[in-house]
């Protein structure tokens, strides 16, 4: 009987050299299992709700986005030039308020845009100016009153505030500082008070 267990063992020894080519496919079937498993138990975790898209607020009649506007180089200036002539420019152009307030070059630049307008929208005439004084030269010269307008009114900064004087001469500076510390010209905003020289 001894012999015969030995022999059973034997043959049994024999009949596994099939399986051990059969035992390294298990793991490797295990795992694509398991990953398959990770999605199904994050399935049931409800996803984040998606944020809430910006909505912006309607843009001002005649504001111009400043990102747009290519600004003129440091160093440039914009009162060396003759203030242009208001003689060729229709009456939609407020030619002579501007020269009032703003630098040569700036008022040179407003009214080439009002001339390819094809009529006297008032939207589109500020948009012209605006254009002009957001892209005007930087001038330090209006630093002194912009730190003056920040003190009344925190809600412009000393950037958005040289943005929109560097462009004006002295005149348009002083109004703009009246205009901006008092009560309602700072409710309204640095626009606003820019709209109305």
């Amino acid at each position: 009987m001894r012999p015969i267990f030995v022999v059973a063992f034997v043959a049994c020894h024999d009949a596994t050299p099939s399986s051990p080519v059969a035992i390294p496919s298990q793991p490797v079937g295990m795992f694509p299992r398991q990953h398959v498993e990770e999605p199904v138990a994050d399935a049931g975790v409800e996803p984040d709700a998606a944020p809430a898209p910006i909505v912006s607020e309607p843009k001002q009649c005649g504001w111009v986005d400043p990102t747009t506007v290519k600004r003129a180089v440091e160093g440039c200036v914009d009162d060396q030039t003759r203030m242009p002539s208001c003689e060729d420019v229709h009456a939609c152009s407020a030619c002579d308020v501007l020269g009032r307030s703003y630098k040569p070059a700036v008022v040179a630049r407003a009214l080439d845009c009002v001339r390819r307008l094809d009529g006297c929208a008032r939207c589109e005439v500020l948009a012209c100016i605006d254009r002009a004084r957001k892209g005007s030269c930087p001038d330090n010269s209006s630093t002194e009153i912009c730190m003056k307008i920040g003190f009344k009114c925190p809600a412009v900064s000393m950037e958005e505030c040289r943005m929109y004087l560097s462009g004006m001469n002295a005149a348009g500076r002083a109004k703009m500082l009246s205009c901006v510390s008092s009560q309602e010209g700072c409710g309204f905003g640095i626009h606003h008070c820019a709209e109305e020289l």
